[in-house]
């Protein structure tokens, strides 16, 4: 059994990856109808090995003006510095932000519902309880949005894929965003983990939200 064979190695992220991968797989064949309606995978993460949870790297709130500052700088498309943005005005992981679709975003009401479920065969990620999320847009993050529209506003998602618009831009985009502003995985990472906005987000801030607003401007 593949999976047993990288368990053995040890590279459990990588064999977490994989039976999600597998998971999505047989998931699409049961929609499209080419298999009865049981995912095989369902369930197999509990007869394998799973990842320690490592406590992931952190900015101080008094190097946010130099990480804005190098946002600015970097090398990297706009909609991409502004999913960076976004990250931190809404506190939501990075699969939930990068498969945004326009249309679970009301920007007169200033709210964004974070679907329970997204279309997986595309690649789309919903929240992780499986639940609707309701998100209050901050001005700056309404800000945010309308300068994304005039990006990917003419179709579904918020941050299409450039190679596929039908699928978002990659689980990978932001981490490699904070690589080209120069950030190591020392210090910066796209992961984040459920704790209280302000002590724990994207980037792992400890400061309190009503600051981001004013200092991401």
């Amino acid at each position: 059994m593949v999976l047993r064979k990288v368990e053995a190695r040890g590279a459990l992220e990588t064999l977490k990856r994989i039976r999600q991968r597998v998971a999505d797989v047989f998931t699409f064949a049961i929609a499209e109808g080419l298999r009865e309606d049981v995912n095989p995978v369902t369930g197999l993460e509990k007869a394998l090995k799973t990842a320690k949870a490592e406590h992931r790297p952190s900015l101080h709130s008094r190097e946010l003006p130099e990480f804005f500052i190098r946002l600015d700088a970097a090398r990297i498309s706009k909609p991409v510095k502004l999913a960076v943005r976004l990250s931190l005005l809404t506190f939501l992981r990075p699969g939930e932000l990068r498969c945004a679709r326009w249309e679970e975003i009301d920007l007169e009401r200033a709210t964004w519902i974070v679907p329970g479920e997204r279309d997986r065969a595309r690649g789309l990620v919903g929240m992780k309880m499986k639940e609707d999320h309701l998100v209050p847009l901050s001005r700056r993050a309404v800000e945010v949005f309308e300068e994304l529209h005039a990006y990917s506003g003419d179709g579904d998602l918020v941050f299409p894929n450039r190679n596929d618009p039908r699928r978002p831009i990659s689980d990978g985009t932001v981490n490699s965003a904070l690589r080209a502003m120069g950030y190591s995985t020392a210090e910066a990472c796209g992961t984040r983990r459920r704790r209280p906005a302000g002590t724990d987000s994207v980037l792992q801030p400890r400061v309190p939200w009503q600051s981001w607003e004013a200092r991401s401007d």
